[in-house]
């Protein structure tokens, strides 16, 4: 299940150093800084705009298109 962070959230985020697994576009992909792997995957979209709980927790299922479809800011759009 894919939950979004607030906005003031994101720069806390960011602040605790998570470690970036990887980055498709202008899409990253951290671990959480806290809980680690005992966590989903983080998603911060383009501009800093949303950090997403993606509810993955394996790096092989992500692709460009997957963050796209994960995008709350892209949800009103069709394919």
């Amino acid at each position: 299940m894919q939950h979004t962070i607030k906005p003031a959230t994101i720069e806390k985020f960011l602040s605790l150093n998570p470690y970036l697994l990887g980055q498709f576009g202008n899409y990253r992909l951290y671990e959480h800084p806290t809980r680690g792997d005992e966590s989903p995957i983080m998603m911060l979209t383009p501009n800093n705009a949303a950090l997403v709980s993606t509810g993955f927790w394996d790096m092989g299922d992500f692709d460009l298109e997957l963050c796209q479809d994960l995008d709350p800011s892209l949800s009103h759009m069709e394919s």
